[in-house]
């Protein structure tokens, strides 16, 4: 195995240290920001979300629902926001998704 350069170190630290500030950022708004948002606020966050999330994997892909609605995916989400289920359903009539491609989330 090689030894890394002096430059390559100082790479993988700022990385690091990128992802740590990263994750402390997204705990402070998952445990403080998010909560206290009022459900049209979460409605709106998340319809943002999906919407830019589609459309980057639509431009990476060409198909802007691939690999976005799984089962682990929407999961994931109702754990953390027990009302997600409420707000998708808003969200998915908002974005005007197509609900034959996401039958396959039940």
């Amino acid at each position: 195995m090689t030894e890394l350069s002096k430059e390559e170190e100082n790479i993988l630290k700022r990385i690091n240290e990128k992802s740590k500030s990263d994750y402390k950022a997204f705990e402070k708004f998952r445990t403080e920001e998010y909560p206290k948002k009022s459900l049209e606020e979460r409605i709106d966050y998340w319809t943002d979300l999906i919407y830019k999330n589609m459309k980057w994997q639509g431009e990476v892909t060409g198909d802007e629902y691939d690999g976005m609605f799984t089962k682990e995916w929407f999961d994931d989400n109702v754990r953390f926001d027990p009302e997600f289920n409420k707000i998708f359903s808003v969200v998915a009539e908002n974005l005007k998704l197509d609900m034959k491609k996401l039958e396959t989330l039940k």
